[in-house]
């Protein structure tokens, strides 16, 4: 009877939180992520000035909004913590249905972290993306760049063959450089700060020389080479990678599906497993070694251009 009604309880926390989410419009949401953004940009700066150690919240807070920014998500981070915490009391319920405690206080944590660990795996896909579209970028505009000479021609003739987000990045240089500044060095400066890549910013730099130096445009095309051979080892890291997601997923589903299945295979075992205290704690420990190794593969699956 204890049971019911706290997975009762939970079931209303649950729903209440999935209601106030879904009917969330769209401007209270734009109007809130312009208004945390300034919140954060204030919070950052004062742990800039302030020698401070972050408690685990804190830490929380912080890890979860940079994964929002670079995974390229719309999802404010009040939004983000209404979902962790539907995740979370789903697990709690979850234990709770096996009648094992030490179960739902795991599941309670590590389905907290479900949503930050998708924006991981959403963050290196997305770098990817931007990657590949960099290097069809710049080998364009750079071919086009040796034979006109000129950068802003060459960003023209490309422009409308560039995808979203390097389309609005290119038209903000053209557009700076027509209306605002003629400095074409300061306005490759700016371009080159609106991009966070390692390549991209050595083929800037290179491109300001080319203006004093016109024989240097001839060392872009090197710039390039090298974007293709990254992403080529990108390609078969892939590959790799593609492999060990299907190695754990595999086993974690034969893991997680054993429990279940042993109540029709062999009673006594499901019994021992789910009725007895040492079960339950190997049943507990058994959920947390597959949060803490889905953790770890996720973790070391990043872009080449970020190792």
């Amino acid at each position: 009877m204890t049971y019911r009604i706290i997975i009762f309880l939970l079931l209303n926390t649950g729903f209440f939180f999935l209601v106030r989410s879904a009917t969330s419009n769209l401007p209270i949401l734009k109007k809130q992520s312009l208004t945390e953004r300034n919140r954060n940009a204030v919070t950052d700066k004062r742990h800039r000035l302030v020698s401070k150690k972050l408690n685990f919240f804190e830490r929380f807070k912080l890890t979860s909004e940079e994964m929002l920014k670079v995974s390229n998500s719309n999802m404010t981070f009040s939004k983000y913590m209404r979902v962790a915490v539907l995740c979370s009391v789903a697990g709690v319920i979850m234990g709770l249905l096996l009648n094992n405690i030490l179960l739902s206080i795991v599941l309670a944590v590590g389905m907290l972290f479900v949503p930050l660990q998708y924006l991981k795996v959403r963050q290196s896909s997305y770098v990817q993306m931007i990657n590949e579209q960099m290097e069809t970028v710049l080998s364009l505009v750079t071919n086009s760049y040796l034979q006109s000479g000129d950068i802003i021609k060459a960003v023209k003739d490309n422009l409308h063959r560039i995808e979203q987000p390097f389309y609005g990045i290119f038209s903000e240089f053209i557009a700076e450089k027509t209306f605002i500044d003629s400095n074409i060095s300061q306005n490759i400066r700016k371009l080159k700060r609106k991009v966070d890549n390692g390549f991209f910013h050595e083929w800037c730099d290179t491109l300001i020389l080319c203006q004093q130096d016109r024989e240097l445009m001839y060392v872009l095309p090197t710039i390039v080479e090298k974007m293709s051979d990254i992403k080529q080892i990108q390609a078969e890291l892939n590959t790799q990678m593609m492999n060990i997601y299907k190695d754990h997923i595999s086993v974690t589903m034969v893991v997680a599906a054993n429990i279940p299945l042993m109540k029709f295979l062999n009673a006594e075992w499901y019994r021992l497993l789910t009725g007895t205290l040492f079960g339950q704690i190997i049943v507990a420990i058994t959920f947390l070694v597959i949060f803490i190794a889905t953790a770890y593969v996720i973790k070391v699956n990043k872009p080449v251009s970020v190792l």
